[in-house]
């Protein structure tokens, strides 16, 4: 019974894992506020994507500024909206590549930061935003 019990939860979680995400937002003392379940569609180059609507600005918080980030995938650019921003020394926008190579900074924020793509190769990127000693990532799909 407890083998079959432990085999039913394997191929439960594996099912699980290979078609959703999950995201979760955190207050400043560390407890979980949200958890969003994302499911993951394959595209036509393979590559999974979080969003079906790729024109569709993906969405996150940190405290009280709300950033948007669009088109994601991008070919050239990518935009990336600070509502609520107001404006600190330290906050930038950093870019990574998958070997954790610094690929781009953006130091000088505004309330609207166009990121040129344009000289970087297909592939995943990781993007960190720093606003008021607080850090959002994001992996951001390069086609």
């Amino acid at each position: 019974m407890k083998r079959l019990l432990v085999l039913l939860f394997c191929v439960c979680s594996c099912i699980t894992v290979s078609g959703q995400a999950r995201k979760f937002w955190y207050d400043e003392s560390g407890n979980r506020t949200s958890r969003k379940t994302i499911t993951l569609s394959k595209s036509e180059t393979g590559v999974s994507e979080e969003n079906s609507k790729q024109n569709e600005p993906i969405t996150d918080e940190i405290g009280e500024t709300s950033i948007l980030i669009f088109p994601n995938p991008a070919r050239s650019s990518i935009t990336v909206e600070i509502q609520g921003w107001e404006e600190n020394k330290g906050d930038m926008i950093t870019l990574y590549d998958q070997t954790g190579r610094l690929v781009l900074t953006l130091p000088n924020l505004t309330r609207s930061n166009n990121l040129d793509l344009s000289s970087l190769q297909t592939g995943i990127y990781f993007m960190v935003i720093q606003l008021n000693k607080k850090t959002t990532k994001w992996s951001i799909i390069k086609k």
